[in-house]
């Protein structure tokens, strides 16, 4: 939790938002979403929702989301985020490129996962 505090705090200070317009991105709180491999499409669908709700309800650009999208995200989300630098973040796809990785993990049925994950591409029989 502190260490996702330190990295709000390191976004925050680099971005070129209004005075004050840090303090109110800091107080905002998604839903949690841990991304397990068993989660429904269903409930990823509904986080999804919620986030995008959020997103109107407080205003915020797609750079704004990006940011506390990447700074909050826990567990194997995270783990999928992970890789992408905060200048690809940031970028004017960057809120794009999140929810491509995430649509990619997560929008899949749970038959089509197993069918993806096994070795051969196909479940046995």
């Amino acid at each position: 939790m502190r260490s996702s505090m330190k990295l709000q705090e390191k976004l925050h200070e680099n971005t070129s938002f209004m005075p004050g317009r840090s303090r109110l991105l800091s107080t905002i709180r998604l839903p949690e979403f841990d991304g397990h491999p068993s989660t429904p499409v269903r409930k990823y669908r509904e986080w999804k929702k919620d986030i995008e709700t959020v997103k109107i309800l407080n205003k915020l650009t797609n750079e704004e989301l990006a940011l506390t999208l990447f700074s909050q995200v826990t567990g194997r989300t995270q783990e999928l985020l992970e890789c992408f630098e905060i200048a690809d973040v940031r970028s004017d796809q960057g809120l794009a490129l999140i929810w491509r990785t995430l649509d990619d993990a997560f929008e899949q049925m749970e038959h089509e996962r197993r069918i993806a994950s096994s070795p051969e591409g196909s479940v046995e029989e």
